[in-house]
C-alpha cells in the first residue's frame, strides 16, 4: 500500500496484477509499464524508474535448491546476522532467568507479556507478602518454583510452615517448628542472613500453632523491628480472605502488592490496582497471572508454569 511504500527507499516491482498497482509502488511512474515478458519489472534508480530483465540463474525446476545454496553461501561469507526477534516462549524455565537472580530484594518470577522482560519482585520490601490465586493447586505449585529459586540465594535463610503437608513430611511438627522459629527471633540468632518464612495455608498453619497464634501479630511486630525477616504467605484467595479482618493482616498486609497466579484476577478485591479494571485479562490460564506493585499490575508469564494439557519439553 502506498502508505507503507514510503517507509523503503529502494523499490523493485516485478509484474503487478494491474497498471494502477505501479502507482502504490512508484512516485511519478507515469505511463511506464514493464513489458509483457517473464522477468521483466521496474526499478527506482536516483529518483528515475528504468525497466529491467531478471536474469535465469537455473532452470525452473531448480529455483528452490538454486537459491538456497546461494542463502547458506551468503551466509558463510556474511558475519552480519541479524537479531532473532523475542517472542513470549511457550514456558518461562528457570534458565530463562537464573541470571535475573541476585537477592531477596529482586527475584525473577517471570517475563512480562508487553515488553518481553524479566520481572524481579521484592520479597524483603513488605514484611509480609502474598502470592495467592482462585485455584489452591496452581499457587501451591508456582510457589514451589519460587522456593526452589530462591533457596539458591546463599544469603537467605528459609523456614517453611507446611501445615497443608503438601512440600513436607506428615511428621513434621508446624507448631515445634514454630516455637524454634520464635526461639530464634527472640535471641536474634540469625542475624546475619535475610529469614524468609513461607506459610503454605493460613488457616491450617494458626490452627497448628494452638494458642501461640494468639501471639502472632507479636511475633511478626518482633520480626519487623529485626529488620532482616520478610513472610509469605500462600493461599488460595477465599481462604486469606476469611483473615482479612484479622489485626495481623490488617496491619503487615500492604493491599497494594502481591502475586496472582491464573484466572480471575478481576474478581478479586485483596489486592487494590490503580488502573482499568477492562484491561485486565481475567481469564488468561494457569501459566500467566499478575505481579502487583504500589497497586499497578503487571500482567505476565509465570516461571516454570504451564496450561493444563501441555507437555513437557
Amino acid at each position: 500500500r502506498y502508505r507503507l511504500a514510503q517507509n523503503f527507499k529502494q523499490k523493485i516491482a516485478l509484474q503487478m496484477n494491474s497498471d494502477d498497482d505501479y502507482y502504490n509502488v512508484f512516485d511519478n511512474v507515469g505511463k511506464k509499464r514493464p513489458s509483457n515478458i517473464f522477468g521483466r519489472g521496474l526499478l527506482k534508480v536516483d529518483e528515475e524508474i528504468f525497466e529491467f530483465q531478471t536474469a535465469k540463474i537455473c532452470e525452473a525446476s531448480e529455483y528452490n535448491i538454486c537459491v538456497k545454496s546461494l542463502i547458506d553461501e551468503a551466509k558463510r561469507n556474511n558475519r552480519l546476522i541479524a537479531k532473532s526477534i523475542e517472542v513470549l516462549p511457550e514456558k518461562v524455565t528457570f534458565d530463562n532467568l537464573k541470571s535475573n537472580l541476585n537477592a531477596i530484594t529482586s527475584v525473577p518470577i517471570g517475563i512480562t507479556n508487553k515488553d518481553l522482560r524479566v520481572f524481579n519482585y521484592n520479597f524483603a520490601k513488605n514484611i509480609i507478602n502474598v502470592i495467592i490465586s482462585k485455584s489452591f493447586e496452581e499457587v501451591v505449585e508456582f510457589s514451589g518454583y519460587i522456593l526452589d529459586e530462591i533457596r539458591q540465594l546463599n544469603d537467605v535463610n528459609v523456614t517453611v510452615f507446611d501445615a497443608e503437608k503438601i512440600w513436607a513430611n506428615e511428621n513434621d511438627d508446624v507448631k515445634n517448628q514454630y516455637e524454634i522459629f520464635i526461639f530464634e527471633l527472640e535471641k536474634n540468632l540469625k542475624k546475619d542472613k535475610h529469614n524468609l518464612c513461607i506459610i503454605l495455608g493460613i488457616d491450617r498453619f494458626l490452627n497448628s500453632i494452638g494458642e501461640l497464634s494468639t501471639f502472632f501479630i507479636n511475633h511478626i511486630k518482633k520480626a519487623d523491628e529485626r529488620g532482616n525477616y520478610s513472610f509469605i504467605v500462600v493461599d488460595s484467595a477465599s481462604r486469606i480472605k476469611l483473615h482479612e479482618y484479622d489485626p495481623w493482616y490488617k496491619s503487615f498486609i500492604g493491599k497494594e502488592d502481591g502475586i496472582w497466579v491464573g484466572n480471575g484476577f478481576n474478581d478479586q478485591y485483596l489486592i487494590n490496582i490503580s488502573t482499568n479494571r477492562r484491561d485486565i485479562v481475567n481469564n488468561c490460564g494457569c501459566s500467566m497471572g499478575y505481579a502487583v506493585k504500589n497497586g499497578i499490575p503487571t500482567f505476565i508469564k509465570l516461571l516454570e508454569m504451564k496450561e493444563k494439557g501441555d507437555d513437557d519439553e
